[in-house]
Formats: C-alpha cells, structure tokens, sequence
C-alpha cells in the first residue's frame, strides 16, 4: 500500500465573511505565502498533506463564505466535516457580531447531519494592533459560553500563530474522526447481539 492510499481524509471548514482573512489564513498555511488566489466568494479548497501523531492525513481545507446580507451558507459542504474554524477580524466589532447569527447557522446544520464535530474560533489581523476593535476577554468568554474547543489570534499577513492554529485544528479533526472510527466500529460488534435478542423477541411473541 503506497503512502497515498494510507493517508486518512480529513474535512476542515473555515468560514467567515468576506473580508475577514479566512481565504488568506487558508493560503498561508497551506503554500506558505499569499498570492491572488481568488478571495472568499462562494467555496472553494485547498489540500495540506501534513502528520499528526505520527498518522499521515491529507487535509482538505474548503474556504466558505458566510453572507449575512441573504443569511446564507452552502451547508452541503459542512457534509462530513471533522472539524471547522469561525474567523473574524480583530479590527471590526461588527464582523464578532456577526459570528453569534454564523455560530447558530453552523449549529443547524451540524445538527441536520448529526454531526457534532469541534469548533474552534479565529481572530485574524493581530498584526494591525492599532486598529484592534475587539477586546480579548469579551471573545474568551463568549467561546466558552459557546462550547468553542479552542481561541486563536492570527495574522495572515505575518504568519503568526497561523501555523499553531491550524495543527491545533487538524490535531481536533483527528481525534474526531477516530471517535467515529471507534463508535462505527462497537456499532459492528453491537450488532450481532442485537440480531440475537430480535430473534429471541420474535420467537417469544409467536
């Protein structure tokens, strides 16, 4: 079996509006640098092969864009998904604002797939401290009220604390997706001892 093929899939949305850097952090992280690539309208993804653990994953960033104009998000490609990040930008209190009507969106839609996957929260610019808008505590303490797994500054621009951010959401998707594995597999084990007892059922009703 070559490397490839023993790589384990994995599913990370980042989501935020546009604007707020979600597009670049994915950049950054992934080639290292930030080019033209087109920023945030719609979906897109890009692929990170990185090891965490010394498992070997082949990790799918999909960078969405969340409109708060017409309260949209594509929830098909929240299907499946290990882990995702909210993002926000340091400098705009109304773009943290805007994460409370996100967070119940995402939650929906986790929910509509019974996925109960971790979420992790993003607050990108740190570099433009000058223009910071939002203070720390008040997005600490709303990250706990809101089950968040974990709080982030970044800056897209620099790099810093990209990379931490980032191993830190694979780190969160690979527990994840092996709580699945495990759950899946007592679901096989369960099953024929269930069969058994229907049998058993039946054969007393009749």
């Amino acid at each position: 079996m070559s490397e490839t093929e023993e790589e384990l899939k994995m599913k990370v949305n980042i989501i935020g509006e546009f604007g707020v850097g979600n597009t670049s952090l994915i950049q950054r992280y992934v080639n290292g640098y930030l080019n033209n690539y087109r920023s945030g309208l719609g979906v897109d993804f890009l692929i990170k092969h990185v090891s965490v653990d010394d498992k070997k994953i082949k990790a799918y960033f999909w960078d969405t864009y969340f409109s708060r104009r017409i309260k949209m998000i594509p929830s098909a490609y929240f299907r499946g998904s290990d882990v995702c990040a909210l993002v926000f930008r340091l400098s705009s209190h109304d773009s943290f604002d805007c994460l409370k009507e996100m967070k119940k969106k995402i939650d929906g839609i986790l929910a509509s797939y019974s996925n109960d996957c971790p979420l992790i929260l993003i607050g990108n610019g740190s570099d433009q401290w000058e223009h910071r808008a939002v203070n720390r505590f008040e997005v600490e303490d709303w990250c706990k009220k809101e089950g968040f797994c974990g709080y982030f500054e970044t800056s897209a621009e620099t790099g810093e604390n990209v990379d931490e951010a980032f191993t830190e959401l694979v780190r969160l998707g690979l527990d994840y997706h092996e709580s699945k594995d495990i759950e899946a597999e007592e679901a096989v084990a369960e099953e024929p001892s269930a069969k058994n007892e229907k049998s058993s059922s039946k054969c007393f009703l009749m």
